[in-house]
């Protein structure tokens, strides 16, 4: 082969490697972790991470798995189109922790090489930052409730306002009553599950983030809901 041609050979090589990377499928997490925040002891909470396929090619997702035996990850859409959003659920068991947890869980996808992707949650079991507490710490409907008021109590801080309310899903619908409260006072969430859900039992949840006063780290509190329909 003459110098000539074995040069267009590696410059053909060197254009064709992008190519080829450009034409697979390219699985990213929309966040890379999620904050529970402060949440009681003995629950099962969740959070859904969502993956987008940004390349041109399907991927498949191959598993998903948590770094702890406290937590179990869920998925159901395995083959992940160009463009499309896949769903994985953490669940995260509450029951042998106290204090901080930081945790995560691994997405393999793909092949050829295959990706490796990690994503975080984090919270705080059993401890209830700067005195902000829920009451109660979770809900619990049978059929005979329509609906329930849940408050968090500000014992300590200037004051404290809701800025955002994370769903898990659709299983409740959360309302914010009063979004803000100074020192004793509350704030509080009306909170009605869905009319239509079927026989069985529901576990979701539901995420307070907070504005605090300056210099304060951010303030979040999850409230874990059961809702029992026959």
């Amino acid at each position: 082969m003459s110098v000539i041609a074995r040069q267009a050979g590696m410059i053909f090589a060197a254009l064709l490697v992008p190519l080829c990377s450009q034409a697979q499928g390219d699985l990213r997490p929309v966040e890379t972790e999620f904050r529970f925040g402060c949440v009681g002891v003995d629950f099962k909470i969740s959070h859904d991470y969502k993956f987008v396929n940004a390349g041109a090619q399907p991927i498949r997702i191959d598993t998903a798995t948590a770094n702890c035996d406290c937590s179990v990850v869920r998925f159901a859409d395995t083959l992940v189109a160009p463009n499309d959003t896949a769903s994985v659920r953490l669940i995260f068991n509450t029951a042998d922790f106290y204090g901080p947890v930081s945790k995560s869980l691994r997405v393999v996808a793909g092949s050829t090489p295959a990706q490796e992707l990690k994503v975080w949650y984090h919270a705080t079991v059993g401890q209830w930052m700067y005195q902000v507490q829920p009451d109660p710490v979770s809900l619990f409907f049978l059929p005979v409730h329509s609906k329930k008021t849940a408050s968090i109590i500000n014992h300590a801080l200037d004051f404290v306002e809701v800025v955002d309310v994370v769903l898990l899903d659709d299983v409740v619908a959360v309302k914010t009553v009063k979004k803000k409260a100074s020192q004793k006072e509350r704030v509080e969430f009306e909170v009605t599950p869905r009319s239509d859900l079927k026989p069985g039992e529901y576990l979701t949840n539901f995420t307070v983030r907070f504005k605090v006063p300056d210099g304060l780290e951010p303030l979040a509190i999850t409230i874990p809901v059961k809702v029992v329909r026959y």
